[in-house]
């Protein structure tokens, strides 16, 4: 398991690239990053899904694949404002 608060992008890559593998972290980080203001919408999670079921046909490997980088963004984007 990872510790989401206070690893870095390198570790961050490579925990996911071994769960879900390179391509596919390289390929979902990168639609989840584009569209990081999606995330706080109602239906954020749904959008994201739609967007990356190319990626991920299965739903729930999909939700959980957003719940982490989403996650690790916010996480990033709260440490960044302290």
């Amino acid at each position: 398991m990872i510790n989401i608060t206070s690893c870095e992008f390198p570790e961050f890559k490579a925990f996911m690239s071994e769960k879900y593998g390179a391509d596919k972290f390289d390929q979902g980080f990168a639609i989840i990053k584009a569209q990081q203001d999606v995330i706080f919408e109602d239906n954020g999670e749904q959008q994201l899904t739609s967007q990356m079921s190319s990626i991920f046909p299965e739903q729930d490997t999909c939700s959980g694949f957003i719940n982490y980088c989403t996650t690790y963004l916010i996480v990033q984007n709260m440490n960044v404002g302290v």
